[in-house]
């Protein structure tokens, strides 16, 4: 995105903010608010375990806002309840988006995750020598 794109981001979030949270991959966090509202988190560092279908699990201090370090993991369901997929993961800032960057988003994550996909397909081409 275009630098003129950016709003301010906001180091906090209170739980009544949004509705909703997406995970989009390993390091992108999409909470979605009424009236269209959503804010992109990325992550401090990838976070090791967590996949798209997790349900996240944060970790509230007394205030009911989330925060930039504030920390989170991934739970898998299953048909004895919930275990734990992911390590801790930590918050970055919440990045104002709109419904357009959003699917801009998820477009380049769907790309990039479908060229890694292809790449661990064929082994065999990762490897070429140089002749001289």
């Amino acid at each position: 995105l275009g630098q003129d794109e950016y709003v301010e981001a906001e180091r906090c979030l209170s739980r009544y903010d949004y509705h909703r949270v997406d995970l989009i991959d390993d390091q992108h966090v999409l909470f979605r608010g009424r009236r269209g509202k959503a804010w992109l988190n990325v992550l401090r560092s990838r976070c090791v375990g967590l996949r798209r279908r997790d349900i996240p699990r944060f970790e509230f201090r007394a205030s009911s806002q989330l925060c930039n370090l504030d920390t989170f993991v991934g739970l898998d369901s299953n048909f004895s309840g919930f275990s734990r997929s992911s390590a801790p993961c930590a918050l970055g800032d919440f990045q104002p988006v709109t419904e357009e960057q959003v699917a801009l988003i998820k477009a380049t994550v769907e790309s990039r995750r479908g060229n890694r996909a292809r790449r661990k397909k064929d082994p065999g081409d990762s490897v070429e020598e140089e002749s001289d």
